[in-house]
């Protein structure tokens, strides 16, 4: 049987390419955490897209990177023909995640 330390857990969940993986302190918060308010704010929309609030970068599969401001709506449904943007085809295809 093997057993990893607590570094050894959180280094490999904050690798993982998919963000599947996810960790929770128990009662320890960093000073960053304490001083830092979020700048972006991610909402996973009913039946829809995620909406994306505040600056942030769009890096397309081919690497190229564009700055967006505001609102931005990604696609969740995997039916826009605009990926990764919403183009609202969740309504046609009945999505409902």
């Amino acid at each position: 049987m093997y057993s990893a330390t607590t570094d050894e857990v959180i280094k490999t969940v904050d690798n993982c390419p998919s963000g599947a993986l996810t960790y929770e302190r128990n009662n320890v918060m960093s000073e960053i955490e304490e001083t830092v308010e979020p700048t972006v704010k991610i909402l996973v929309l009913k039946a829809g897209p995620l909406q994306i609030e505040g600056p942030c970068a769009i890096v397309d599969k081919e690497g190229k990177e564009t700055i967006k401001q505001g609102k931005v709506f990604l696609c969740r449904c995997g039916g826009s023909s605009n990926k990764p943007y919403c183009d609202g085809t969740h309504k046609k295809n009945e999505f409902d995640k």
